[in-house]
């Protein structure tokens, strides 16, 4: 594990962000990075080291984590996974939270009677826009945009500027869908 915790300290990035403290008046702070990693890559908050990468510590370990758990179960929906471990360096106490890929996208922030989405883009979490909504919405039904069905006919689209720039470029004929060879 300690291996594994310096790695984690070189830098916050996509998957790992650090908190000096746990701030319970304010867990969006550090609940939108939970829904932000349960909605991509997963990742790891280490609680009680400074953006510096500085072992600060936290008084109230066991506490911290009882708070960590109880906000995660009732301000993240659907319920993510999520596992929390105390550990001493430097003669301190830290906390890890890890948050694995959620299979069950999108996850949100729920406050107050508002569902908010959040995505890691680079070392940060920010609000996911519509377009990441729903491909987060097809990844939870395991879809994709290429997946779906359409009840339109092939023969009645047209593709005549595709279909001479695909011959062009493969000297392959594309017909009613499917990929003629000239003769030769």
């Amino acid at each position: 594990m300690k291996t594994e915790l310096k790695k984690l300290l070189t830098a916050e990035s996509t998957d790992v962000d650090f908190k000096v403290s746990l701030e319970k008046a304010k867990p969006k702070s550090w609940l939108k990075t939970v829904v932000a990693f349960a909605n991509g890559i997963g990742g790891s908050i280490l609680f009680g080291v400074d953006d510096d990468r500085q072992i600060i510590g936290l008084d109230h370990v066991q506490a911290d984590a009882e708070k960590i758990s109880n906000l995660i179960k009732t301000k993240v929906d659907p319920l993510i996974m999520f596992s929390l471990k105390p550990v001493t360096m430097e003669n301190k106490d830290i906390l890890v939270l890890e948050i694995a890929a959620g299979k069950m996208t999108p996850y949100y922030y729920v406050n107050e009677g508002t569902r908010t989405a959040y995505v890691r883009i680079g070392n940060e979490s920010v609000v996911a826009p519509a377009y990441i909504i729903h491909e987060l919405m097809l990844k939870g039904q395991r879809l994709s945009f290429d997946a779906l069905s359409t009840n339109e006919k092939f023969s009645d689209a047209s593709f005549t500027l595709f279909k001479s720039n695909f011959y062009k470029a493969t000297e392959k004929r594309i017909e009613a869908g499917k990929i003629t060879y000239p003769l030769e």
